[in-house]
């Protein structure tokens, strides 16, 4: 049923299992027909997705100019503006990831400050966006920092916590930890056994 309110959910899903398969060109495909939607609403969150796809993929410049319509857009409003947040979080790791690393992680400490304390999906993202910022501008000692966050504070973000652990279990070995480096690999294989 095309006219299903059920439908930009189901190609969002669709969406999401070709980016975990690694097969980012069909999930841009069904991204983009989220943006082909009348409503402002869909048209950013098609380019956010669109996006993600693209950064997933290690493909940054792209990532960033879609990033970029969703900032640039005019229209706001309560249901927009926590895309337009996730756009700027998203812009900023893929910024980090070309190189821009403090620029990135005091943009993403301004989200964090920001954010409602209550989001913890939103904060464990931004903090293993922190995190890597972080690791890629060569601060080791802060990217831990930012990882422990996710770890003790938002573990019940269970995608996002997976990714802190398997940094920690990289960082704790670096920093000549090993007995913390392997709790976060066993953390991390526990986890990924329940899922």
């Amino acid at each position: 049923n095309r006219s299903s309110f059920h439908v930009p959910a189901a190609i969002e899903l669709l969406g999401d299992l070709y980016v975990a398969l690694e097969q980012y060109d069909q999930a841009r495909t069904q991204y983009a027909k989220l943006g082909k939607a009348p409503s402002p609403y869909y048209k950013q969150k098609s380019a956010l997705l669109t996006g993600r796809a693209w950064q997933a993929e290690g493909e940054h410049q792209e990532a960033l100019a879609e990033f970029e319509q969703v900032l640039q857009a005019t229209e706001t409003g309560p249901a927009i503006e926590p895309i337009r947040l996730a756009a700027t979080l998203e812009a900023a790791v893929s910024r980090a990831a070309t190189g821009g690393g403090q620029q990135a992680a005091e943009t993403i400490r301004q989200i964090i400050a920001e954010a409602d304390a209550e989001d913890d999906d939103l904060l464990a993202r931004a903090y293993n966006a922190l995190g890597e910022a972080q690791l890629a501008a060569g601060d080791r000692q802060a990217a831990l920092f930012a990882f422990l966050h996710v770890d003790l504070l938002y573990s019940s973000a269970s995608a996002e916590h997976a990714r802190a652990l398997s940094h920690l279990a990289n960082l704790w070995n670096e920093l000549g930890r090993p007995d913390r480096a392997n709790d976060a690999a066993t953390r991390l294989s526990e986890t990924n056994l329940s899922n």
